[in-house]
């Protein structure tokens, strides 16, 4: 169901106070951003909206109205906090194949991976974007460097580059673009990320669900870098990542596809 936010001086101290955006994550944004100006959608549905980061920038930032789709408990627990006072946008508390709406714009950032059904997800997908509106979506590249990273997020796979724009061809969707970011320090990123997560499946129990629906949202760890990790001083690896978009150098793939403008609504 569509829900208005509510928020509360104690969710104030127990939830957004424990997140920050990792280097990853804002490489991403940086340049999701850029493509989302330039697409110039009136409004948007975000599947795993997480924290509620990027809806909060399309709202305040580009004045669009949206729906924030997010099952995770704790990350909707951040979400109603960070869109508290937004009347922009909505946050819908179930499965997307539930929801009764369409935008311009649906972006879905690092979700397709954790579902075992791609295709009928995209599917989904699909039939909530407007006729000549968009899919912009994230996903994690190259099969070959599934690790023990993968497993701690409850992944279920890697994505090819000529492969997932096949399958978004296939789905409906025409004019599909691939672009690789994070180069090239998500690489190095990356061997740090899956050292930690070596170890931390040794002792970690959780179900594939139970680590999907913390992903994105398990934090703690890293508040003492909260001064670092921010758009400002993370300016420089995202205009060092941007002339190899084009190549896949890094392990991030970002798609940009349309919804044919004579599909049925």
């Amino acid at each position: 169901m569509i829900q208005r936010l509510s928020c509360d001086s104690t969710l104030r101290q127990s939830a957004l106070d424990h997140w920050v955006p990792m280097p990853r994550y804002l490489l991403r944004c940086g340049v999701v951003k850029q493509i989302i100006r330039s697409l110039q959608p009136r409004d948007f549905i975000e599947i795993g909206a997480a924290s509620g980061h990027m809806a909060q920038w399309m709202s305040d930032g580009l004045q669009m109205t949206g729906t924030a789709v997010e099952i995770s408990p704790s990350a909707l627990e951040m979400m109603r906090e960070r869109l508290a006072n937004d009347d922009r946008v909505q946050i819908f508390d179930r499965d997307s194949r539930e929801l009764d709406a369409s935008a311009d714009l649906l972006l879905s950032m690092e979700v397709l991976e954790h579902i075992e059904d791609d295709r009928a997800a995209l599917q989904n997908w699909f039939d909530l974007i407007r006729p000549g509106g968009h899919l912009l979506l994230s996903v994690p590249a190259h099969p070959h460097l599934f690790s023990a990273e993968d497993e701690m997020a409850g992944h279920f796979r890697r994505y090819s580059r000529e492969p997932l724009m096949q399958l978004l061809q296939e789905i409906g969707f025409e004019q599909p673009r691939v672009l690789n970011y994070g180069f090239p320090v998500g690489l190095i990123l990356k061997k740090l990320r899956n050292r930690v997560a070596r170890r931390n499946l040794q002792t970690d129990q959780r179900s594939r669900q139970e680590r999907t629906e913390a992903s994105g949202v398990e934090r703690r760890r890293w508040l003492n870098l909260r001064w670092l990790l921010n758009d400002v001083c993370m300016l420089p690896f995202h205009l060092m990542q941007m002339p190899f978009l084009r190549f896949d150098l890094a392990d991030g793939y970002i798609a940009i596809a349309r919804k044919p403008v004579d599909a049925p609504a």
